[in-house]
């Protein structure tokens, strides 16, 4: 076993997002969920929900709710998803689902991507993986490791620690 904590992180959609696809009830406003006093916020919705699948297929347990509130709030914990009930006019501004129960295996994750003439889209994916992946403060540092495969020799050798890239003739 290891010191490993799962988070999973709620999501806060873009102002031009399908809301219902991220909360039900509230209301997006200044990078937020406003609730009215009274009115309840669900998670049930299909990219804030807690999926089942990690109790099935893992041997994560003893999973919480970690919420960023301002205002005074209620709140319920279901299982796999919550509600928050508003007690005053509140404002979710973030949370995640987590857990600090040790996992069983050191799990780690490697990513392969081909340039393909994608430079673009490959220095995107950079971008996102160093946002991401590698903040000092993740469970995920020096879990993650992406490898491109440079065919056409258009892709800085050195990328960071986590990125690395294989060169290859170009056959096709």
């Amino acid at each position: 076993m290891n010191n490993f904590t799962f988070s999973q992180p709620l999501l806060i959609p873009e102002p031009a997002a399908d809301y219902a696809m991220y909360f039900r009830g509230g209301v997006l406003k200044d990078n937020g969920i406003f609730v009215q006093a009274g009115d309840t916020l669900s998670s049930e919705t299909y990219f804030n929900m807690f999926s089942k699948k990690y109790a099935k297929y893992t041997t994560l347990s003893d999973i919480q709710v970690r919420l960023t509130v301002k205002g005074q709030f209620e709140y319920a914990f279901h299982e796999d998803y919550f509600t928050l009930t508003a007690v005053t006019d509140c404002v979710l501004r973030g949370g995640e689902y987590y857990s600090d129960a040790p996992c069983a295996n050191d799990v780690r994750l490697y990513v392969g991507i081909c340039t393909f003439r994608r430079e673009e889209f490959i220095a995107e994916k950079i971008k996102m993986f160093e946002r991401f992946s590698w903040d000092k403060l993740s469970p995920t540092v020096g879990r993650v490791k992406v490898f491109i495969a440079d065919n056409g020799g258009t892709i800085p050798q050195t990328v960071n620690e986590n990125i690395s890239v294989i060169y290859g003739p170009n056959d096709g």
